[in-house]
């Protein structure tokens, strides 16, 4: 039997630490989330639309694709709600945002203004 180093040993403990601490007890959680985001995605038709932008104090810029745009809805409907009329929002499409996607975006902030990846690349150009 040959003796395993310690810094071996140590990789294996540490892997061994992760998979019962921070593995094990969500795994079921984790396979939950594909259902509960698929409630909340149902749900976004019902949040209170947000006032457009009356003067243009701060601008926030997100950048968001298709796979999370529901995630950045929410994400961007509970920040405009505290900042209200101040601010305008603008969405860096990395190229997959759809039509459909940007307008159920602006039925919660319909001050909202994409700015497609083309156009970003342009600009930075």
């Amino acid at each position: 039997m040959t003796q395993e180093s310690p810094a071996s040993l140590r990789k294996r403990l540490g892997f061994w630490k992760s998979q019962v601490f921070d593995v094990w007890p969500y795994r079921r959680a984790h396979s939950a989330i594909p259902a509960v985001r698929e409630k909340l995605k149902a749900q976004l038709c019902q949040l209170p639309q947000v006032p457009a932008a009356t003067s243009v104090d701060l601008e926030v810029h997100m950048l968001c694709g298709h796979r999370d745009h529901d995630m950045g809805i929410w994400a961007s409907w509970s920040l405009f709600r505290h900042i209200g009329d101040r601010a305008k929002l603008y969405v860096h499409s990395d190229g997959t945002i759809t039509n459909e996607d940007a307008a159920i975006w602006r039925d919660v902030l319909p001050g909202m203004e994409v700015v497609k990846r083309a156009d970003a690349d342009e600009r930075v150009k």
